[in-house]
């Protein structure tokens, strides 16, 4: 069984695998960065450490994420990239055997990379997120990398 932490998007519900995630913060308000990606809100400053927050409405569904006493920083790790992933709120944390995953391309003809399917949870359906593909399909992402460890070269100095 595969542990997925339940976010909220949108009004839309999705998972992320629990071994992507380092913990679940409180939000701050990002410090803007001129001449980012639309999807970067800005960067954040956790424990002494600088990281881009990705802003998930702004990529998935091209509107802003409102902050509020419930928006949450999920901070996603993968094998290359440290990142905060903005969300609505962080629901829960649920276990299932990763065959209850359906791929998308049975559902509809257009599947998506960063998406690894959708599991039907007590009559929810959750989009499982495929979070190093999403991270390696963002436009500069690299560019953005560079420009946060610029940031906080010049935070240090």
């Amino acid at each position: 069984m595969e542990k997925y932490v339940v976010i909220n998007i949108a009004n839309q519900e999705f998972g992320i695998n629990i071994q992507n995630v380092t913990s679940i913060e409180k939000v701050s308000n990002p410090t803007s960065v001129p001449n980012m990606e639309k999807y970067v809100k800005g960067i954040v400053n956790i424990r002494g450490t600088i990281y881009p927050v990705i802003d998930s409405s702004q990529l998935f569904f091209n509107t802003s994420t409102i902050l509020t006493d419930q928006t949450r920083f999920i901070m996603i790790n993968t094998e290359d990239v440290v990142a905060c992933f903005l969300v609505d709120y962080a629901k829960e944390i649920l276990s299932f055997d990763n065959d209850k995953i359906k791929p998308f391309s049975q559902i509809s003809s257009s599947s998506s990379a960063l998406f690894e399917g959708i599991v039907t949870i007590q009559e929810r359906l959750v989009s499982i997120i495929n979070v190093k593909e999403m991270i390696h399909s963002l436009d500069n992402f690299a560019m953005i990398q560079t420009q946060v460890e610029q940031s906080a070269l010049n935070q240090l100095n």
